[in-house]
């Protein structure tokens, strides 16, 4: 059996029909290494095998993120859509640039990928979103401090990697690899994507964020059934006694297309509390941003070099930043928990995500990484 699928960019000015010799779920080994997290935005990558090259590429963008490894994004809004690995000429496709799935228009619950293990959990020190969607299904995701021999991507393998346990607690399994949650006390926090070209700083929250009015966000209040108002101009980007800022996961259509991922996670920052790397005020125009007016005053980020999403913003709330976690460098790992605190309860627009099977093992593996306020 086949399967037809169709790859777009979030613009609509890359798209393919793309033909697979199996049918869905895919098997899939996501990616949470540095490279992969840099130039995308997001803290983890999969990929879905293609046969042929894909001749969408022609109009798409080149980074290679090594000599092993070139991705491919819309030059336009910033869409990561295809992956080339160099040392066998394999191609590969984003599974968040998949929109939609032939004669699978009128499944309820669509499965996509299934996870068959996490590769490169090592670098991100605290275990990132791997740790989340350790189970998936009635399989147990083994997370891979490297990747298992005969992997090829942007690192190879020391010797042989061993599967950190999976018949402990995710947590537990990370302690166990020596990888420690180090608090800090800096009063900053850095951003980078891949190729440098975007830098930023973070500062910790202050007086000055009480300036900043909001409407409730999807991932607090969803908008399906709820309004968005805030009459009592709650800040609720401020967790932990004020000392954190709110992050969580987005399953949106916009997302998912503009960062060619399933799951995108962002902060929320005010726009006060970040600056350029030479310490003035944010500009959106600093370095190699590029912005794209993603649906009407909405707009977003990316680096034209590199393509990683960097920032989404909106004429609604101008004074608020949603800030892609994938490209922040905490010194105690890649989920930043210095810095901030995981909404848990649920997914932002989890009702439009496509992949709805992936989407509800993330909602039910979120309370691995739950932390009191």
């Amino acid at each position: 059996m086949t399967s037809t699928l169709i790859a777009t960019c979030l613009c609509g000015i890359n798209a393919e029909e793309l033909q697979f010799d199996s049918q869905i779920p895919f098997s899939v080994s996501p990616c949470a290494c540095n490279s992969c997290r840099y130039s995308s935005g997001v803290l983890y990558t999969s990929r879905v095998p293609i046969i042929h090259r894909p001749t969408a590429v022609e109009k798409l963008k080149r980074y290679n993120s090594s000599y092993k490894v070139s991705r491919y994004f819309c030059p336009r809004c910033g869409s990561h859509m295809f992956v080339h690995a160099v040392e066998d000429d394999s191609w590969s496709v984003c599974p968040g640039a998949i929109d939609h799935v032939v004669g699978r228009e009128h499944v309820s619950v669509l499965s996509l990928e299934h996870i068959m293990q996490h590769e490169f959990v090592g670098d991100t020190k605290d275990g990132g979103l791997a740790v989340c969607l350790s189970q998936f299904d009635d399989h147990t995701a083994p997370l891979f401090p490297q990747a298992p021999i005969g992997t090829s991507f942007d690192k190879s393998p020391n010797n042989n990697p061993v599967a950190l346990e999976p018949s402990d607690p995710p947590k537990a399994r990370l302690e166990a690899d020596n990888i420690e949650e180090c608090a800090t006390a800096i009063d900053e926090i850095s951003g980078r994507c891949h190729c440098g070209g975007v830098n930023y700083r973070i500062t910790r929250p202050s007086d000055v964020l009480t300036q900043c009015s909001s409407p409730f966000p999807d991932l607090l209040v969803p908008y399906h059934s709820s309004s968005s108002a805030n009459p009592q101009d709650l800040k609720w980007w401020l967790r932990a006694n004020g000392s954190k800022y709110l992050a969580g996961t987005c399953a949106c259509r916009s997302c998912r297309l503009g960062s060619g991922y399933p799951i995108q996670s962002w902060a929320f920052i005010p726009k006060a509390n970040i600056l350029q790397e030479n310490g003035v005020p944010l500009s959106y125009e600093m370095g190699t941003l590029q912005q794209i007016e993603s649906s009407q005053d909405c707009f977003r980020e990316f680096c034209q070099v590199c393509g990683a999403t960097v920032f989404w913003h909106c004429r609604e709330r101008p004074d608020l930043v949603d800030v892609s976690v994938g490209l922040l460098r905490a010194d105690e790992g890649s989920r930043a928990e210095t810095w901030l605190y995981w909404w848990t309860d649920r997914v932002s627009f989890k009702e439009d995500a496509l992949d709805q099977a992936l989407i509800s093992a993330l909602e039910l593996g979120l309370k691995n990484i739950k932390v009191e306020e």
